[in-house]
């Protein structure tokens, strides 16, 4: 990763931890509870839809942010990188008109109307897919 940007807080590093992935894991839920449900992001009238089913005793989607494989065919495993970079996602859709993000869109119709973006962060070589209610960026 190249120079950090002023918004964007320090990774969690796995290493600070001395092994204890409890610890870990409580720490970077809480991350992700105060990012998502205690607070919330708002882009141009648009509000993050954030995945609050419970599944294995949190929510479903921290499940997504912190872990890759086929939740269909129950492989889901943690991935330690996606932890460590749990401080990232919220300030990257707080700032999609930074030069360092790129941002695309597109919308589904279903009951309602919602609007799926991904971002990419340059910085952090990060990518970011979300749900937003609302319409789409004009």
């Amino acid at each position: 990763m190249t120079q950090r940007a002023k918004w964007l807080p320090p990774e969690l590093k796995y290493s600070d931890y001395s092994g204890n992935w409890d610890k870990f894991l409580d720490d970077i839920y809480e991350i992700s509870t105060y990012d998502f449900i205690q607070s919330y992001i708002q882009y141009e009238g648009s509000r993050l839809v954030y995945d609050s089913r419970i599944e294995n005793g949190k929510e479903v989607a921290f499940g997504h942010i912190i872990q890759r494989g086929d939740s269909r065919a129950g492989d889901r495993v943690a991935e330690l990188r996606r932890c460590e970079r749990i401080p990232w996602p919220k300030p990257i859709l707080e700032h999609p008109n930074e030069d360092c993000i790129s941002m695309w869109e597109n919308t589904r119709k279903s009951q309602i109307e919602d609007v799926n973006r991904g971002y990419y962060c340059g910085l952090t070589n990060l990518i970011i897919w979300s749900s937003w209610v609302g319409g789409p960026i004009e």
